[in-house]
C-alpha cells in the first residue's frame, strides 16, 4: 500500500502531464484559428469591408479632401495605410490560461481619439484642415460573429473532442 505522501505527489504529477498534454493540444488549435482571424481581417480591408457586408462609400467631401491630399478615393479606410497596418493577433498557452485576442494599435486620430473605434463604430471625426466636424460611418473592421465561430470551429469543438480521447486513453480518469 502506498503512502498517502506518495499518493499525492502520483496524483500530482499525473495531473502535471495533463496539463502538459493539454498545452501541447491547443497551440496547434490556436495557430489555425490565429490564420482564419488574420484571413478575416486583411480580406476585409482588401474588399472594403466584403466580409461584413461592405462598407459606405466615401461621401464626396471626403473623396475631394483625399485628392486634394494627393491621395485616391480608393481603397477606403487605406489613405496612409495606418489603420490596416495597425491590428495584429495574438495568442498565449501559459498553465490554464490560453487565450486569443484581436488587437488594432491605439493610432490616434486628428482629435486624439482611437481610430479604429472611431471607423469601426462610427462616431464624430473634426478635419483641421477646414475646421469643420463631420460623422463618421460605422465601417466594421471585422464582425465578431465570424471570429467567435472560428474559434468555436479552430479551438473549442477539437478541444473537447481531443479532451474526450485523452481521458479515454487514460482509463477514463
Amino acid at each position: 500500500m502506498k503512502s498517502r505522501g506518495s499518493r499525492s505527489y502520483e496524483d500530482f504529477r499525473d495531473s502535471l502531464r495533463l496539463s502538459m498534454k493539454l498545452t501541447a493540444m491547443v497551440r496547434p488549435m490556436l495557430e489555425d484559428c490565429k490564420r482564419d482571424w488574420e484571413r478575416h481581417v486583411s480580406n476585409n480591408f482588401a474588399t472594403e469591408g466584403g466580409e461584413v457586408g461592405g462598407w459606405k462609400p466615401l461621401d464626396e467631401k471626403t473623396r475631394i479632401t483625399r485628392e486634394a491630399l494627393g491621395y485616391g478615393p480608393r481603397p477606403i479606410l487605406d489613405m496612409r495605410g495606418i489603420l490596416k497596418k495597425s491590428w495584429s493577433i495574438s495568442f498565449d498557452t501559459i498553465g490554464d490560461n490560453q487565450t486569443i485576442k484581436l488587437e488594432f494599435a491605439h493610432e490616434k486620430n486628428w482629435l486624439g481619439g482611437d481610430l479604429a473605434k472611431q471607423h469601426h463604430y462610427g462616431g464624430k471625426g473634426f478635419n483641421p484642415l477646414t475646421r469643420k466636424s463631420f460623422g463618421t460611418p460605422r465601417r466594421r473592421l471585422f464582425d465578431e460573429s465570424v471570429l467567435s465561430n472560428i474559434f468555436k470551429n479552430r479551438v473549442v469543438h477539437p478541444f473537447n473532442r481531443a479532451f474526450a480521447n485523452l481521458l479515454k486513453e487514460m482509463g477514463g480518469r
